[in-house]
C-alpha cells in the first residue's frame, strides 16, 4: 500500500511540475506505440502502449524551447505495471514544420517484480528508473496561440545497471497533441540564418565513471566499476550543428562473467571504439549522437556496432578550457548497455 501510494505521489508530483504557471504553452498529449524488451532473446514480447501525457514549453529561445512532460503509459499486458514519467524536453527546428527533440528524465514503473509472461521477463529492476528519449515532431499552427502536432518517438526506461533484473525496456510510439500558449507570448520556431559565423573546431575530452552489477549470474552479482575515456574533435557545419569523430576507450568490468560464459578463459575488461558524431547545440546545452564500433573487444561478445547518446551542459561560457557535464546511454545494436555521468572540457 505505501508503495502504490508512492507512486500516486510521484505521478501528482510531475503533473503539477509540468503545470508551471510561467509556461508559454501547454500541450495535451496522446501516445501509442509498442513496448519492446532491450533484449534480443526476447523479441517474442512486444506489447502495445496507450498513455497520456501533458507538456509545457518553459523558455524559448532563437530556434529552440526548453520545457518539461509528464506522462502517464500502460500495456495490454503489462511486465513491470503502469509507467509514469517526468522528463526536461529540447525541442529544435529540423527543417519547415519538422521539429527535432531529446528528453531526459526518470520513470516510475507501478509493478516492476511483474512475471505475468514469463519467469525470465527480469526488465525492470527498480521502482525508479531513468528516462531518455528522442524523436521529430510536425506541427501545424492552426492560429497565432494553437497549434496540432504529430510527433514518432523511441524512448528508453532502464535503472543502468545500478540494480539488478536490468534488461530495460525500449518504446516506439506515435503521438498527437494538442498545444496552446494561454499567455500569448508563443511565437513560431524560426530556423537560425547561416549568415552567424561558425566557430572553428572543438576538441573535448570526457570521462565517464559508473558503477554497474554484473551482467549473468544471481541478482545479488557483486557491483562493477566501468569506466570510459572519450577523446573528440568537432568541425561545425552550420550554427548550431557539428560533425566529428570520437576515440573510444572503456573498462567494463561488468562484462567478464558474461564473456567467460561465452567461453573467454581470460576476459580483458578494456574496449577500444571509434565513432562519428553529430553535435546540436543550444547555447549552453547540447546533444551528442554517436555511431561507432569496437575495434578492440573480447570476440566472445557479440555485436561490435554500438550508438552513443548524450545530454550535457556547458557549466562555463567563453573560457579557454570549457567545462561541461552530462548523461549519456551507450548501447550495442539499441541494446542500452548502461548510464554514463559523464564530465569534460571542450578546447
Amino acid at each position: 500500500m505505501r508503495q502504490r501510494s508512492g507512486f500516486r505521489l510521484f505521478a501528482f508530483v510531475s503533473l503539477l511540475a509540468a503545470g508551471s504557471v510561467a509556461a508559454q504553452e501547454h500541450g495535451v498529449l496522446m501516445t501509442g506505440g509498442w513496448c519492446l524488451p532491450n533484449d534480443n532473446t526476447f523479441s517474442y514480447i512486444s506489447q502495445p502502449t496507450a498513455g497520456l501525457g501533458y507538456a509545457c514549453e518553459w523558455m524559448q529561445r532563437e530556434g529552440w524551447r526548453l520545457g518539461v512532460r509528464a506522462d502517464a503509459m500502460a500495456m495490454r499486458r503489462a511486465v513491470a505495471g503502469a509507467r509514469f514519467s517526468l522528463a526536461l524536453t529540447v525541442e529544435d527546428r529540423l527543417a519547415g514544420p519538422i521539429d527535432e527533440f531529446i528528453e531526459a528524465g526518470l520513470s516510475a514503473y507501478g509493478d516492476p517484480y511483474r512475471r505475468s509472461l514469463d519467469s525470465a521477463n527480469h526488465f525492470i529492476g527498480s521502482y525508479l528508473n531513468c528516462h531518455i528519449g528522442v524523436g521529430l515532431r510536425y506541427r501545424h499552427a492552426l492560429d497565432s496561440l494553437h497549434t496540432l502536432s504529430a510527433a514518432l518517438r523511441f524512448v528508453h526506461s532502464s535503472n543502468g545497471y545500478l540494480r539488478k533484473p536490468n534488461k530495460g525496456l525500449n518504446y516506439v510510439q506515435v503521438e498527437a497533441g494538442f498545444h496552446f500558449g494561454p499567455t500569448g507570448r508563443r511565437r513560431p520556431l524560426a530556423a537560425v540564418g547561416d549568415s552567424t559565423a561558425l566557430r572553428p573546431a572543438v576538441f573535448f575530452v570526457s570521462y565517464a565513471p559508473g558503477l554497474v552489477q554484473q551482467r549473468g549470474g544471481d541478482l545479488h552479482a557483486p557491483y562493477c566499476y566501468a569506466h570510459s575515456l572519450l577523446l573528440g574533435v568537432m568541425r561545425p557545419f552550420s550554427p548550431r550543428r557539428s560533425l566529428g569523430a570520437e576515440v573510444d576507450l572503456m573498462y567494463n568490468y561488468a562484462h567478464r562473467v558474461e564473456a567467460r560464459q561465452a567461453g573467454d578463459a581470460d576476459p580483458r575488461p578494456l574496449y577500444a571504439g571509434l565513432c562519428a558524431t553529430y553535435q546540436r547545440n543550444w547555447e549552453r546545452l547540447f546533444m551528442r549522437v554517436s555511431v561507432g564500433t569496437d575495434v578492440l573487444r573480447s570476440p566472445y561478445l557479440l555485436g561490435r556496432v554500438y550508438e552513443r547518446i548524450s545530454l550535457n551542459c556547458r557549466l562555463a561560457d567563453g573560457w579557454r578550457l570549457t567545462p561541461y557535464a552530462g548523461v549519456a546511454c551507450k548501447a550495442y545494436y539499441a541494446h542500452i548497455d548502461y548510464i554514463e555521468w559523464t564530465l569534460g572540457v571542450e578546447f
